[in-house]
């Protein structure tokens, strides 16, 4: 199109509100599959993105209260409250961050049966669905989601001018999008309305009448069939229009149970496999189904005494033995907290994605109201260092691997926060879970979801499930969510290898998970608990000893100076009162201003150091000397400057807050210091900073990790100093890191895991 044809194109439609020609309409969309498809064979990165300029609407309106617009009479900027758009796709609809397709009004005919119009002046314009498909990245045809022809009915449209300055219909809420079957549909929002001509499609008889002509048997083959094709949801679709026509009917009632587990619809499941039950007891496969729905539930004790009583008949049935033993398995992760951790990381490792099968665990701890805080989590019992507090399956969760698939480009150009790309996924992933799984979204709508939005109250407790409610479902991820860790579960082998695409990624976005009950902690710099994330599976455990009544807290962020602690808080407005903000807060203003350049200064060389220059010790160790000043004096750590000395200082384990715990600045300074004293083989001068950074470092947030290297870092180096007794000493504090980490039994399992390859 010729630049100056589409600038006159805009000015009309922004000073008008006129949409553009049909014509104008498909070339567009044709250039933007083209656009795609170029990209993706070029292997080129594109990242994809939206703004909006409100919050994500969603309807609220039973759809039977709902009154019929069309395309000609949206207007501008506006939603269309009450009120429902019915239209037809007429091309086949791209992804890039929304679903894009076209779409057209129906004729209305006369009461000659003649239409109202031809087809070239029946109105059409661009449809956005965003949260629409549950799956990332781009792709050039998703007709297999949304078929050209479809009939769809959108609830309360919103009707916009999109980036490009051309108006658009948009749909955050996939929960307001109706998509009609090509069966001919009796409701009253159709009547007396026909489609053009132009697609040259059909479509079928009354349901009614298509009943009469298909036996319960047909349906039910019929059905088998798309479950073959992995189409469960027109399975399940023909399964309940066979079963109208024959409610009574086992065989379908089971089968329309394992279309619903397979797509993790396990209170349907259930339901259907129940009824069947009540029909023909005895059938082994509808049973077994029963089993799995009650499973998949973490229903466990349920689950196992159903493959029990299955296993006394059919005690050589491999697939109810392997169910039943991972159902006496999650029955002790669910009662007693006890998880084969090392298991819990191979099984990760080998996952893709690492969606696990593990089940929730709840420990001495429950969500209380918190004076000045609003809710939280407070210990039922006193807790000792190392205790299992609690372990939580994410409710959805977008991987750094599943990112992969975005195309990236112009990294540095997003508007937003790096995590803003796994963010919105994980916001579509969630609407996906609500519109498949209602009965959840209680748990989940009386999450904190932000400023600006009310606790959430059911208007009708009585009805399972609530409405699709996209604005609250942002605010919720938006202070909820947590980044996963991605390497947690590596070996340091696989650490070492990278790809230039993997480089790529990291820059851009590590991913996104929601997790229910964790959500309820409440942050503290210097926390007394810690989450460990594998896989989707979040573990807290405590990290130091937490008095009966005493609230649970962690560290939403790794540790840094105060001012960036501040400025990361702000949003949620919270001031943290913990130990080491209160000290910091007490400090004079002229301190952190000078702590604040002395970083500045040091951020400035740290490209420099990381040549290895010997030059940039004494620079670096000018800057740690003069951090050291902006603290008060406290006893610097001693070492062991002889090796006639037989025994080791005594090792501080975290278990409190030290005065030298507070000197936040001096860490990666030291860091830097350490790792260039050890390049220049001064390695009694290296051991002395890695020991003064392990007593720098409170057990908390991101040092706790840390904690468990330089405790094996300072051990490497009593070793060359000939001091082995030493070294072993520092080779137990990093395996009782470990423990505290991933538990007593399974702590030294992990620690021989991560650390193989650094110890060879």
């Amino acid at each position: 199109m010729d630049p100056f044809e589409l600038l006159f194109e805009q000015l009309l439609i922004s000073q008008q509100g006129r949409r553009l020609s049909r014509h104008l309409l498909f070339e567009k969309h044709k250039r933007s599959v083209a656009h795609i498809i170029t990209e993706q064979h070029n292997d080129i990165i594109n990242a994809s993105y939206t703004v909006t300029d409100s919050s994500p609407h969603s309807a609220k309106t039973p759809l039977d209260s709902l009154k019929r617009i069309t395309l000609s009479e949206l207007c501008l900027d506006t939603v269309h409250h009450g009120r429902v758009l019915v239209c037809r796709n007429i091309v086949k609809p791209f992804k890039m961050n929304a679903v894009q397709l076209i779409v057209e009004d129906p004729i209305v005919e006369t009461g000659t049966g003649n239409s109202s119009a031809t087809d070239s002046e029946v109105v059409a314009d661009r449809l956005s669905l965003y949260n629409f498909v549950n799956f990332v990245g781009w792709r050039s045809d998703v007709s297999d989601c949304l078929p050209v022809g479809a009939r769809l009915l959108i609830k309360e449209p919103y009707y916009k001018m999109a980036a490009d300055k051309f108006p658009m219909v948009r749909c955050d809420n996939p929960g307001d999008v109706i998509i009609l079957s090509n069966e001919q549909v009796d409701m009253p929002l159709l009547n007396g309305l026909k489609w053009s001509d132009a697609l040259k499609i059909s479509y079928g008889p009354v349901q009614a009448a298509k009943f009469e002509s298909s036996t319960p048997d047909q349906l039910r083959f019929k059905g088998n069939e798309k479950v073959k094709h992995k189409e469960y949801a027109s399975a399940i679709a023909i399964y309940t229009q066979a079963l109208a026509l024959e409610p009574n009917n086992a065989i379908v009632l089971s089968n329309r149970a394992q279309a619903h587990l397979e797509l993790q619809q396990f209170r349907q499941a259930l339901k259907d496999a129940d009824l069947a039950l009540t029909i023909e007891a005895g059938n082994i496969k509808t049973r077994f189904r029963q089993a799995k729905a009650l499973y998949g539930m973490k229903r466990y004790q349920e689950a196992g005494g159903v493959l029990r009583d299955l296993l006394q008949a059919n005690a050589t049935n491999t697939g109810i033995q392997d169910t039943f033993r991972r159902t006496l398995e999650r029955i002790v992760e669910q009662q007693f907290g006890r998880y084969k951790v090392l298991d819990v990381f191979q099984e990760a490792r080998l996952t893709h994605p690492p969606r696990l099968d593990h089940a929730d665990y709840v420990g001495p701890v429950h969500v209380v109201q918190v004076a000045g805080k609003g809710r939280g989590i407070v210990a039922t019992q006193d807790v000792r260092p190392g205790t299992l507090l609690m372990c939580s399956k994410a409710y959805a969760i977008v991987f750094k691997e599943e990112l992969a698939k975005v195309h990236i480009r112009h990294i540095d150009d997003l508007p937003m926060h790096k995590n803003y790309l796994s963010k919105t996924y994980l916001i579509t992933k969630i609407a996906h879970r609500v519109q498949q799984e209602p009965w959840t979204t209680r748990e989940l709508y009386d999450l904190y979801a932000g400023v600006d939005l009310p606790p959430f109250i059911d208007q009708n407790p009585e009805i399972e499930g609530s409405q699709i409610d996209m604005a609250r479902i942002e605010g919720i991820t938006l202070a909820n969510c947590f980044k996963p860790d991605n390497d947690s579960w590596k070996p340091f082998a696989e650490l070492m290898v990278t790809s230039e695409e993997d480089e790529v990624h990291n820059k851009l976005d590590g991913g996104a998970g929601l997790w229910i009950l964790p959500s309820y902690i409440n942050h503290s710099c210097v926390a007394n608990a810690h989450p460990i994330i594998i896989g989707d599976l979040m573990f807290i455990r405590a990290f130091r000893d937490i008095a009966k009544d005493e609230e649970v807290c962690i560290s939403y962020f790794p540790l840094s100076p105060y001012q960036e602690r501040k400025e990361r808080l702000q949003p949620r407005k919270f001031d943290c009162q913990c130990p080491l903000c209160e000290f910091e807060r007490s400090e004079p203003a002229a301190k952190h201003t000078r702590r604040h350049q002395l970083l500045e200064d040091f951020g400035k060389l740290v490209p420099k150091i990381g040549t290895g220059s010997a030059d940039m010790i004494p620079r670096v160790e000018s800057i740690v000397s003069d951090l050291r000043k902006t603290y008060p004096s406290v006893i610097p750590p001693k070492t062991e400057g002889s090796r006639k000395k037989k025994k080791s200082p005594k090792v501080d384990l975290g278990t409190s807050i030290l005065p030298q715990q507070f000197r936040l600045a001096l860490i990666n300074p030291l860091d830097h210091l350490g790792r260039l004293y050890l390049l220049h083989n001064h390695r009694e001068q290296a051991l002395q900073v890695f020991l003064e950074l392990f007593g720098l470092m409170p057990r908390c947030g991101d040092m706790v990790q840390k904690r468990m290297g330089y405790a094996l870092a300072i051990s490497s180096e009593y070793e060359a100093l000939g001091l082995l007794g030493t070294r072993n000493q520092w080779v137990d504090v990093s395996k009782k890191e470990s423990e505290l980490m991933y538990g007593e039994d399974e702590g030294e399992k992990v620690w021989a895991y991560k650390h193989s390859v650094r110890m060879a």
